[in-house]
């Protein structure tokens, strides 16, 4: 010690680079680059701990530490030599993200991204395209925001309007567009559904008059 400082060694054989910060709860933490690795220290229980955090090739190089917030993990940033890359550490564990539904959004929202407003239906996360099947798609709750009144279409052939009942017919355009359909069965059923109420019948995979 020298006058009223007092001093010790943390680690010994290291590097020119490293990085201290004192978290809410009192600790001291430390990052420093020895014998071209990144290593971490901490005191606990009045004695210093250290470990190797990333030894993969010359790194650790220009590092910076910190152990801010209630939590206090600590996060280090620093520089890998041999790869030219700018790397992150942290003792923080990763998110518990929960996605039902594999629409890559969860429920829980903060470092799990966008809240997904219903994880049960893969038709239904924040920005995706609102389409008319009575949901609110985009999760900015409005249902069917962007097209009016879903339940009425229009009959060229009649020029009246008709209604969808159930979106049988909306599946058959879906189907139209994703190539399962041709047009010309397509006009024949918004035909036949103009006339009869055409719809979908699950038991025998066919559309069938009436509803």
């Amino acid at each position: 010690s020298y006058g009223g400082i007092k001093n010790e060694q943390i680690d010994s054989k290291v590097d020119r680079y490293h990085s201290m910060t004192k978290a809410s709860d009192g600790r001291l933490h430390v990052s420093y680059s020895s014998q071209q690795a990144l290593k971490y220290a901490t005191k606990r229980s009045g004695s210093w701990e250290t470990e190797i955090v990333d030894s993969s090739g010359y790194t650790g190089l220009f590092n910076d530490i910190d152990a801010g917030g209630s939590s206090n993990h600590v996060h280090i940033s620093y520089f890998n030599t041999t790869k030219g890359s700018l790397k992150y550490a942290t003792t923080q564990p990763p998110a518990l993200c929960t996605d039902n539904d594999n629409d890559t959004y969860a429920v829980e929202g903060g470092e799990c991204g966008q809240i997904d407003c219903d994880d049960n239906d893969f038709d239904r996360f924040p920005g995706k395209p609102e389409i008319c099947d009575e949901k609110d798609n985009d999760c900015n709750g409005i249902v069917d925001d962007d097209f009016g009144d879903c339940n009425i279409f229009h009959s060229h052939d009649s020029n009246q309007d008709w209604t969808i009942g159930d979106f049988e017919l909306l599946g058959a355009i879906d189907d139209w567009a994703a190539g399962s359909l041709d047009d010309f069965e397509l006009l024949d059923l918004i035909d036949y559904w103009a006339a009869n109420c055409y719809h979908y019948d699950a038991s025998s995979a066919q559309y069938i008059s009436g509803c």
